[in-house]
Formats: C-alpha cells, structure tokens, sequence
C-alpha cells in the first residue's frame, strides 16, 4: 500500500515545546475537574496546533484585513509541502466527473474544467477509534480555536459543528455542560445554527473568556432551506468558518454534498474531520493524527480482536443444510458462553467489567430467504422446545475454539489469548442454554413486539434473552414469525434504548440499520453474514467492530486490565484471568468478508511501500530489571519549581492582581484561594517566582494563564521501584514501508543474528550425542543454530547485530539519519555512535557481573524522568536514549545514557529534576540496595556550562560500569 498518510508526517518535525507563548496558552491536559484527557488525546490537540501555527503563521503570517491573495498563498505553500512529502497532485484534481464539482466549481478556481486540490487543503483529519474520545477532542479544540482568535494569532471566524445525529448532538451538549465547570478554560456557548443571524447580530454581552459555537445535525445541511433542513448557502458567512464535522466518513464520498458544503463554508477558515473510518485519500492525506483502531488497541486500549480463520462459504437458505448452519450458530453460542462464565470469575463490586453479548449484523433482513431470517430460524431451533444437540457435534464445536485459540495471534498484536484450558471444556449444553438463552431447560419461543424491535423470550424464562433490531418488523410480523406467540409491550422505553441495563439480553440481532448511533461496552462475540467487500462495507465492518471494542475494566478507564494492574491493586489479582472478557470474536460467514476485515483492520501507513511489522525477540533475562514508580506529592505547594519571570512581567502580574476578585474570578477562573497565594508570594525570590529577565510575559492574559497553570501542576516524586514489564514495547513494533520481497529478506538477515547461539562446538554436540545426554532433535537444532548463526548482518544502510546483553535481540541501526522505510530502530547519530562503542568495549572486555541495557523509544515506550524545564517554564519528561541495569552481589545500580546530552540546551534542567527525583535517596527493591547514575554526552566539552554539570558528563563506555 502506497504512502497515504502526509500531514501528520509533515508537523512531526515541529517541537510543540518550540511554539510561541501565544500558540501553547491552552492547558491540553485539563476538560473538568473530573476528567483529564488521555496521552493520546492531548497529542491529538498538539498535532493540530502544530498545524495550525504551520498554515497561519510560518507559510504565510496572518494579519487582520489581509490582502485574499494571501490567503491562498497559504494554501499554496503547504500544498507544496505535500508535494514534497511524496504526495501525487494528478491524484487529487477535482473534475467534471466528480459529483461536487457542480458545488464546488462555484467557490473555487477553475482552470481547464478542473480544480486543483490546492483550493482544499485547508484542513485537518482525526483518524480517532471508535471509544477514543473523540468529542473531548473536538471540544479542546474549539477552546485551542479560541484562545488562538484572542491572541490574534488566527482570523475571528465563526466555529461551526456538524453532528450527524439527535443522540450524539445530545451527548455534546452533556460533555460541553461538564467542560463549562472547568475554571481554566474556556466556556463554550452552543447555538443552533438556525439562529445565526440573530446570535450573530444581536447587541448581547460576551464574556472575554466565552466562545460561541453554532451547532447543526449535518444531513440537515442541504441547498434548499424547509422546515429542518437549511440551506447552506444562507450562512456562507464569506466562507469564513472553521467548521468541525464529526463522522466525517458519513460524507466522503466522491458524490456526498455535504463533505462539499463544508469545504465551501471552510474556503476562507479550516475544515476538521473526525471520524474513525477514514478510507478516502483526501481524509487519508490530510490525517494530523492518526489513532485508528490498530493504534489504539496496540497501545493498551479495548478488546483485543481474535479474528476466527474458520470460513463458511455462505449463509443462507439454499447453500448451507441444518447441520452445516447449526454448527456456525453453536460455535458462536459457545464463545459467548465462554466469555460469560469467565466474567463471572472477575466481576465484583470494584472490578465492573460489562456483562458479554452476541452481536450479529447481516446483510439482509426482510424477505423470508433473508440472512437474518436465516439465522434467527436456526437460532430458535437451538433454543427451542424440540431441539436436540447432539453431544458429539457439541464437543466438536468446544474442540474447534480451544484449538484456534490456542493457535491463533490477536489482530495487530503478536500475543495470543491466555485460557484456563478447563474452562472450555467444563462447558455443557445447559451452561450454553443458562448464558446465552436465560433458562437450562428447553422451550417455546414467546415474541415481545415493540417499536422497531422484536424481543424473544422462552417459555421457561422470565426475561427475553434476544432482540432483533431493525427498521421495518411489519414483515416479520406478518410473515416469517407466522405460527409465533406475540404479545405487545406496554413498556415505553425500548430494549434497544437500555441494552446496557437489561444484562438479560446476550444476543442482538439487526443489520446496517443499526451498526451507528449506539454505544455499549457489552458486544464480545460479533458475526458478519454475508457482508460484501465493497468501501461501504469497509466502514460498516470498522465500525462495527470499532464499537465492539470498548471496554472498561474500572469506572471511567479504557485501558485493559494489565496497563491498570500497576495502580490498582485489586486488577492485578484477576489479570490471569481477564482475556476472554477483553477479547473480541470476530466470526464471518465468507471468505471475502474476512478479507474485507482484515484489509479495513490495516493502518493506512506513513512510509513507502507496505506498511509491515516486525517483532523482534525479548532476549534470556537473568535477573530482574527494575524502573521507577513516579506518584504526585499531596502538598505540592510546599515544593512547588519557581516559575522564571522579568522583573517587568512580575510589574504586570501585581497591577492584574489588584483587580477586583470578582472580575479575576469571572474573567480569568482563578479561585481565591489562588489570589491569595499569589499576593503572598509577588516577589522574585518567594518560593512560587525566581528572576529570568529572558522570560518576559507582555501579554497579561497569557501571564497569568501561565501563571495559573504553573501553580495548578501536579509534582511527581519517586514512589517505589518495579519490575520492567510492558513499558519497552517499541521493538515489537518495529514497521518497515517496503517491498514484500524486500521485507521478507530484512526478516531473514533479523532471524539470522536474532538467536542466541550455543556455546557448544560441533564436536562438542557430537559427543553429548553419542553419550545419549541430548536427543538428535536437540542435536539436530542446536547444529543448525550453530551453523545459521551470524553476529552482524547488512541490509541497505541498516546494522543488524546480535547484542547478548541487549533487552531484545537483535539491535539495529541505521547510517542514515531517520531511514524513511523503516520507524523505531536507532538512527541518531550520536545514539549509533554510542552502540558503536559499546560494542566494541564489550568485546574487549570481560564482566564478573550482571548488566543488561535496552534502547528507550520515545515515541512508544513509557520510561521517563519528570523535570521542570526553565525554557517553557512548564513541567515535562526527560526520556533518556539508553537505560542499564548492572546487578553486583546485593548492589544494583540503574544508568540512564543520553548520548544527544548537552547538544539541547534543555540538559541543565533535567539534571536537575534527576538530581532532584534521585540524589541523596535510599531506595530498596528486596534485599538490594538500588543506586542510580546519569550519564550525558556532550558533542563539545567547550560547550558544557562550567563545572557544575561536570560529575555528568561521560568520557567513555568505562564509566557506566565504574571499571
């Protein structure tokens, strides 16, 4: 698959720590005083704004009442940016055989009947999961918008929200509601866009820390103005809109007039795409930040998804007999029934994992041949009063789903279900009718018709234990449930509508009629039937299994059990347990529609080529290998880092100090206890302020945010140490963009310097052969060891070398500074200059001790140094290149190794938060005492400031291992 994702390539190379003050005056962090965003949401927002800066400022600086030339210069320029990116412009023109040109050839330049896609490229994609959180997002962004506007760094356009459903625009309005309590931020003030003009020109007072924000349903955007739908072109507003749509993909089609209404409202402002089924290349192209489904399972978050190999060719009437389709049901119906009974085991009063539920989505559903009558006839006939199962098909099935998932690896991870293998077994034909039906004794089916939806119930049962959700149930009704009991529900709400309440439902059956516009955690086993291959297709398998993978182990977290395990102590007891509960069984009845998953499931990548993923191997570990467990100090203040202020700026805080508290209050949300703290302390040598005349603030709202900020953030400490466990993870997903004969001879040269050798000789292996001390199997693999094993291998510009006391093996690095065909490897200079080294050193020396070191990669795994940075006056994380464990007897010391060392200016201040987190501590983990090093590398000694430092600076390899 060629390179399809260019954007957020393209402001990868912009440090956000880099930005002006006017352009990072947002706190990304914070949403209410109960919710924070999640890492991945925050470089969602940062990701933007480094776009924004790249398109307003440094293409073409943005001045109020500029020349329109300029604005289009802007697009110019970054469009050339893409060009330069490897993006293909005659791959992008817009012409008459598009369905929009006739919308957009009225806003936009045409040249020789076709438009260039220069005119669009004002705008942003957020490739986002489904369950992602994709509307806090949306919502940090609108303040980041305002605060921009304020600073007069962006033009004041008016912002437009587009909502493609009732439900979801109601769930705005709750998380705007819970935003609008945050002190810090921004309030938001939603108006239907129906009222523009009045909202627009009315006389009213507007808060300075206010931002108003017209909403609207999308598919009601349209080119004729009647009752709800409104004309688009009433509210051209001169095209100056910075418009957000959400479920971006609903319109991205060639023919959907909807993506073109929005690029026309958007021509002088920004267009942001949401959504988590991007598949055209224009939402491709422009994708700031890609967390599809494939990153967000990859990095910890939802179910897994177990993928089933086994395929039916089809699901219907003529082509499958009873037996053939009774298998596939059953097959299923135990799945779940496994998912269940292993719910039961971790569920408690603080575990609250979901109650598991069958989904299956088919392609037709109203004639009497339909797939969904299909299913459900065969479904009932299991259920039923005269069913019998017979017990060697029953044991088949079990057979059949212990042996795949023993077997078979997780979608885009390279682990596999871990499964107490008697619970399968142990599974009857009553549990099956207990879990999946509510009773262990056979009976009629009862129907319990209601609005849209049909619930079915046995006899011997007090509750349904089906639904079938649909748009039209007259035919049902009146046809295929003929010869059925049905009775009408009295109840006014639906099961649909409270499927998260009525645990006693484990099966839901419908089709694309309801695979959006609902939201539950409990979906674990889903089957696609007879689902075609086609882009829509595509999105309707994404999404749905996108919405089958939320999860939440504990209220209000996402992460699975063992990235929650080190926090919370009452996950780590049932972590052996959880992996049925955090999968997702996916079942499809053809081929093509495993096919279709598996190619919607793959990341539309960054790189040439084809995206591939290589795993490499954790090397033998001898003794454990320890990292630090951070916690925040409760009484922060006391230990708070001075923020570095000029005397001048100092001035201006104290006169923003004497305004009224009210006005403080209101204008800026600070509380007055704050008022108070800072009135205390308005003196550069107090324990909050220390003199930097370098540091000057002019703008007062942007100082006392800053201020604020700095006195809200939350200091770390080090609380303990831990065993290393999934916090280097980067060498499992080392991604190549190559050819496919390419890739299979890189993993080739891999494999061959990636096994540790035998210490045997040949004549060695001979003899324990001969004395009968190995088997010739033994005999046979360690021969081919011996002789396959290479310490070194080449591959274009890579070194690939077998390390023995490297984390994982083998260790690879590049001459090339960033290779473009392959992502997580070392190819820093410095970093290769110091592997270099190392490995010579080792080679000409010998160790009487234990010592294993690992590459950290940044961008991926979780090992870090919190400091407090004078530069941006803000706290961050120091991430060192290298980290190296060295055990002597009952000693142990850590050595985090930055080769880049003093080459950032930055390295004074995160010498200072080490020396702070790590000097002068006992630190203990058993028996051993644990000591801890720091150790740069300066490209220039002339260049290290002083003496100060000097304890931190290393000469030579020799110096981590004090010999």
């Amino acid at each position: 698959m060629a390179k399809s994702i260019f954007l957020q390539e393209i402001v990868s190379s912009i440090q956000y720590g880099n930005l002006p003050d006017t352009w990072t005056n947002t706190d990304i962090g914070s949403f209410s005083s109960t919710i924070k965003l999640y890492d991945y949401q925050e470089s969602a927002v940062k990701n933007a704004i480094k776009g924004l800066w790249l398109y307003y400022e440094q293409n073409a600086d943005w001045t109020p009442n500029e020349p329109k030339e300029v604005n289009f210069e802007r697009k110019s320029k970054l469009f050339e940016q893409y060009i330069l990116n490897g993006l293909m412009r005659e791959n992008y023109l817009i012409t008459e055989k598009n369905g929009n040109f006739p919308i957009l050839e009225k806003a936009f330049t045409v040249k020789d009947k076709t438009i260039q896609y220069d005119n669009l490229i004002n705008r942003m994609s957020f490739w986002m999961a489904t369950g992602s959180g994709k509307t806090l997002v949306i919502i940090k962004m609108i303040e980041v918008l305002g605060n921009l506007i304020k600073n007069q760094e962006i033009p004041e356009n008016d912002i437009l929200l587009l909502i493609p459903r009732d439900d979801l625009i109601g769930q705005l309005k709750r998380e705007v509601q819970e935003y609008n309590q945050n002190t810090l931020g921004k309030k938001i003030n939603l108006v239907s866009l129906k009222n523009y003009s009045q909202e627009k020109f009315s006389n009213k007072f507007v808060f300075e820390n206010e931002v108003t924000v017209f909403y609207y349903r999308a598919d009601n955007l349209s080119d004729a103005q009647k009752d709800a739908q409104i004309d688009y072109r009433n509210y051209d507003n001169n095209g100056k809109w910075y418009v957000f749509l959400d479920e971006a993909h609903k319109g991205s089609n060639d023919d959907s007039k909807m993506q073109a209404y929005c690029s026309v409202l958007a021509r002088n402002g920004f267009l942001f795409n949401f959504s988590a089924t991007l598949i055209d290349k224009e939402d491709l192209a422009t994708t700031v930040y890609n967390y599809n489904l494939k990153e967000y399972i990859s990095n910890g978050y939802g179910k897994h998804i177990l993928l089933s190999d086994q395929e039916f060719e089809n699901f219907n009437e003529n082509d499958l007999n009873d037996t053939q389709k009774r298998e596939i049901v059953i097959r299923s119906l135990i799945t779940l029934t496994l998912v269940k009974k292993s719910s039961r085991l971790v569920r408690n009063k603080d575990v609250t994992y979901h109650e598991p539920m069958m989904v299956t989505l088919v392609n037709s559903v109203t004639k009497k041949d339909s797939d969904l009558s299909v299913f459900f006839k065969t479904l009932s006939e299991i259920a039923g009063k005269n069913n019998f199962i017979s017990s060697t098909l029953f044991e088949k099935e079990k057979s059949k789903i212990k042996k795949e998932i023993e077997t078979k690896q997780y979608l885009f991870e390279d682990q596999k279900l871990i499964l107490d293998s008697n619970l399968i077994e142990d599974i009857s034909v009553e549990d099956m009718r207990e879990f999946c039906f509510g009773s262990k004794d056979t009976g009629s089916i009862e129907v319990i018709q209601g609005k849209k939806e049909l619930a079915f119930k046995l006899r011997t049962a007090d509750k349904p234990f089906a639904l079938i959700k649909i748009g039209d149930i007259s035919n049902w009704t009146n046809d295929i449930l003929d010869g059925y009991e049905i009775t009408k529900t009295l109840r006014e709400d639906s099961f649909f509508g409270s499927l998260d309440k009525e645990d006693n439902i484990s099966i839901l059956m419908g089709s694309r009629a309801f695979f959006e516009g609902w939201d539950s955690l409990r979906p674990n086993v889903v089957n696609f039937i007879n689902i075609g291959t086609g882009k829509d297709a595509k999105r309707y398998i994404l999404q749905s299994i996108g919405r089958g993978v939320r999860l939440s182990p504990i209220k209000n977290h996402r992460m699975r059990a063992v990235s929650l395990a080190p926090s919370n102590p009452k996950i780590s007891t049932i972590i052996s347990k959880v992996g049925p509960i955090e999968t997702l069984f996916v079942y499809a009845t053809s081929k093509k529609a495993v096919e279709t998953v598996l190619e919607t499931m793959q990341d539309q990548n960054t790189g040439s080529g084809n995206e591939l993923e290589i795993a490499l191997e954790k090397n033998q570990i001898s003794f454990d290998l320890l990292i630090p467990v951070y916690e925040i100090i409760q009484n922060r203040r006391k230990k708070i880092a001075k923020f570095h202020i000029s005397k001048k700026s100092l001035a201006l805080l104290v006169d923003a100090l004497n305004f009224p508290e009210s006005v403080l209050t209101t204008r800026y949300g600070i509380t007055p206890e704050e008022i108070l703290l800072l009135k205390v302390n308005l003196d550069s040598a107090s324990e909050i302020f220390t003199s930097n005349e370098e540091k000057n603030y002019r703008n007062i709202d942007i100082l006392l945010f800053k201020v604020l900020l700095h006195i809200r953030k939350q200091k770390k400490v080090v609380k303990e140490f831990k065993v290393l466990e999934d916090e280097i993870i980067h060498f499992k997903h080392i991604k190549t963009y190559l050819e496919k004969n390419e890739h299979t001879e890189l993993v080739e040269k891999i494999k061959k310097t990636g096994k540790k050798p035998v210490t045997q000789t040949e004549e060695d292996l001979q003899g324990l052969l001969g004395s009968k001390k190995i088997t010739i199997k033994e005999y046979t693999e360690k021969i081919k060891s011996l002789t396959n094993f290479k310490g070194n291998e080449k591959f274009k510009d890579l070194s690939i070398d077998f390390i023995s006391e490297h984390y994982y093996i083998p260790i690879i690095t590049s001459s090339k500074e960033k290779p473009e065909y392959i992502k997580h490897i070392i190819s820093v200079p410095s970093e290769v200059k110091f592997i270099g080294e190392l490995n010579e050193f080792v080679k000409d020396n010998s160790f009487n001790f234990k010592w294993m070191f690992s590459k950290i990669d940044e961008s991926i795994d979780k090992i870090s140094i919190p400091y407090f940075s004078t530069e941006t006056n803000d706290y961050r994380n120091f991430i060192p290149d290298f980290m190296f464990w060295i055990e002597k007897g009952d000693c142990y010391e850590i050595v985090f190794i930055d080769p880049k060392g003093t080459s950032h200016s930055d390295y004074e201040n995160k010498i200072d938060g080490y020396k702070e987190l790590f000097e002068n501590k006992d630190f203990s983990f058993g028996k051993k005492k644990i000591k801890t090093k720091l150790l740069l590398v300066p490209n220039e000694i002339n260049s290290v400031n002083g003496e100060k430092y000097r304890e931190y600076w290393m000469d030579g390899i020799k110096n981590i291992f004090n010999i």
